[in-house]
Formats: C-alpha cells, sequence, structure tokens
C-alpha cells in the first residue's frame, strides 16, 4: 500500500506486469484453442479497486481497470465465437491477505482491518475464494451464453456501480 507518488518506479511496473500484462499473455495464448470451439467463453480476473479506489493502491487500480477495459475490447474482436467477461471481486480471504506476495509462506497477520471490511459489507463476511470461482463458472458455462464485455463485481454489495 504505497501512494503513486512515492512508488518506486519498479514496484510499479512489476504491478502492472502480473496484473495486466499477465491477463493480455493468458488471453493472447487461449484464443487459438477458444476459437477453433464455437460457443467458447474467456473470464478475465479484475478487482473491485478497479472502479472503487482506494489510496495506496494506485498501481494495483489503474492495472485493474485496464483489465476491464481490455475485457471489453476482447469481447468486440473475439465475437461472435467467443464471449469475454470479467469478475471483479472485492477482498478474498486469501494469504494475500496476510501480506503475501503468491511466492512463500503466507500466514502473517493481515494488512487490512478485517472488522472493518466486515461491518463495511452489507453481507457483513469477508469472500472466501468459492465466491468467486462460482461466477467465474458461470460466466464459463452456457447459462450466460448471452453475456460478453460484462464485469460482475462479486463484493457482498460494498460496492455497487
Amino acid at each position: 500500500m504505497t501512494p503513486l507518488a512515492e512508488m518506486e518506479t519498479g514496484y510499479f511496473d512489476e504491478v502492472i506486469a502480473g496484473n495486466l500484462r499477465g491477463a493480455f499473455l493468458a488471453a493472447r495464448a487461449a484464443r487459438p484453442l477458444l476459437a477453433a470451439r464455437e460457443g467458447s467463453s474467456f473470464v478475465m480476473v479484475s478487482s473491485g479497486l478497479a472502479h472503487h479506489v482506494r489510496p495506496g493502491y494506485g498501481a494495483y487500480s489503474a492495472a485493474k481497470a485496464a483489465v476491464i477495459a481490455m475485457t471489453k475490447t476482447l469481447a468486440l474482436e473475439w465475437a461472435p465465437n467467443v464471449r469475454v467477461n470479467a469478475v471483479a471481486p472485492g477482498l478474498v480471504d486469501t494469504a494475500f491477505l496476510r501480506g503475501g506476495t503468491g511466492r512463500s509462506e503466507e500466514d502473517g497477520a493481515s494488512v487490512v482491518d478485517l472488522d472493518a471490511y466486515r461491518r463495511a459489507t452489507p453481507l457483513a463476511r469477508i469472500a472466501e475464494p468459492v465466491d468467486v470461482t462460482g461466477p467465474i463458472r458461470f460466466l464459463l458455462s452456457q447459462d450466460s451464453r448471452f453475456m460478453t464485455g460484462q464485469v460482475l463485481w462479486v463484493n457482498g454489495g460494498g460496492y455497487m456501480p
């Protein structure tokens, strides 16, 4: 959680590369496989911070907002054979909340005030990974066959665009 004005360029680049460039590379690699099957679907993962920005999350918010723009662009470019949508979760109870980077054991204290977050969320809890994978499965299924270029905000009502 670093203000943009104080952020090292290398760290900014790492956040953009991991969150935006990584999504771009995944989409580009998946495209030939998806194009071979009519009715295919691709789901990008953004974040509630893409639109509900908070201080200290500038690079992450920018990357995830760009993922939404990329989702909409790909939805237009890959139509009508491949649908492209996104999920934008709020806070999810993963090791990242405990200061993790995904590269080590992450079992420390939360970097976020979880009690305050619960109180600010209408459903009064923190999301679990299954709360996000369910909407992703929906977007990948034929139940969403007339959806493309859409964003599902998965946040317990904490942000309602």
